[in-house]
């Protein structure tokens, strides 16, 4: 469908024909991507139900005799539709003319539907068709078992099918086993939650000698400098005890090499191990997704059972992921306090 004469419902901008335009799948209103996506979505969403967007001009669906005229056939009931409708009347269905078909209109509907119809609202934003693949499993079944954040990952999907190579996580690099609880990955967050205590308990030791170390050279210090403001030693002398206090710091640092050893290598680990999830987290996600996405197709007979299934399994978790980072960071500290 063209949109000559007709403005686009964010900005109110006259669209010209090299414009990239988005049709809301609710009320048919034409924007300009750009300014569907800062909005959010549809501009008319509060009154959608209520509100269907008309064009300015006469429709020719006012003429329109399907009994004789040609225009364009439903895929789905084969009703014969008007060549500027947006959805088929009969059962709904997107509808594209010949000319979206061919690739020379740069009109897109968001696709948001199933199969058998329904709305399947993880789609949205998705720059993507429902139908389309990634790795033999449908990007619309990978939308509703991701749930949350659909177009980013999805994205991040698309690029390493087409790729095959790594893309960052800053979310698992952050939060490591954490992230990958949240997205209900428990056998790997449970790994490397447990790796993670391990290293820290392993890092409580010199962690509590290195801190006793460093509250002595500050309370030293704080009396040296205290001292010298109110006049008790000049400032020479104040110097001369400051290096001393230094040097006896780097003393004990050097009469325990192990100590300074044991936390260094401890927390390069927990470096590593964060920069690992970091590299990995959106590959091994994506494998997961797309085996259990197969796995729900073949234990279900339908869209709904698959729905049923996928949003069980699917999504994310976060009351696990605070009781996972809560519940760690009170064993860490239970067990520090028999370390210190």
């Amino acid at each position: 469908m063209r949109y000559d004469n007709e403005r686009c419902q964010v900005c109110s901008e006259a669209f010209t024909p090299e414009d990239d335009i988005v049709v809301c799948p609710e009320c048919g209103a034409p924007m300009h991507r750009k300014c569907w996506k800062e909005n959010g979505g549809c501009v008319n969403a509060y009154k959608h139900g209520e509100y269907t967007w008309t064009p300015s001009n006469k429709s020719k669906a006012d003429d329109f005799d399907k009994t004789r005229t040609p225009g364009i056939i439903c895929p789905r009931c084969g009703n014969n539709c008007a060549p500027d409708m947006l959805a088929c009347p009969n059962c709904g269905m997107q509808l594209m003319s010949e000319e979206e078909k061919r690739g020379n209109s740069r009109s897109f509907i968001p696709d948001l539907s199933t199969e058998d119809g329904r709305m399947n609202f993880f789609m949205h934003g998705v720059n993507a068709k429902s139908d389309e693949e990634i790795d033999g499993v449908k990007i619309g079944d990978i939308a509703v078992f991701v749930q949350s954040n659909t177009a980013r990952i999805i994205e991040k999907f698309k690029r390493i099918n087409k790729d095959r190579k790594i893309t960052w996580n800053w979310g698992a690099f952050f939060f490591a086993q954490f992230w990958f609880i949240y997205r209900k990955m428990f056998k790997i967050g449970i790994v490397v939650l447990a790796l993670s205590l391990a290293v820290s308990i392993f890092r409580m030791i010199p962690e509590a000698e290195l801190i006793s170390m460093t509250n002595g050279y500050i309370e030293e210090m704080r009396t040296v400098v205290e001292e010298s403001q109110s006049g008790k030693i000049s400032s020479d002398e104040f110097e001369s005890r400051a290096k001393d206090i230094y040097a006896g710091m780097r003393k004990k640092l050097a009469e325990n090499p192990k100590v300074v050893l044991q936390y260094t290598i401890s927390t390069a680990i927990l470096f590593i191990k964060n920069i690992a999830c970091g590299l990995t987290g959106y590959w091994v996600y994506r494998k997961r997704v797309l085996e259990n996405v197969k796995t729900a197709r073949g234990k279900s007979g339908n869209d709904g059972e698959f729905m049923t299934y996928a949003l069980r399994y699917g999504g994310v978790s976060a009351l696990l992921f605070a009781a996972s980072y809560f519940g760690s960071q009170l064993i860490i500290e239970f067990l520090s306090g028999y370390a210190m």
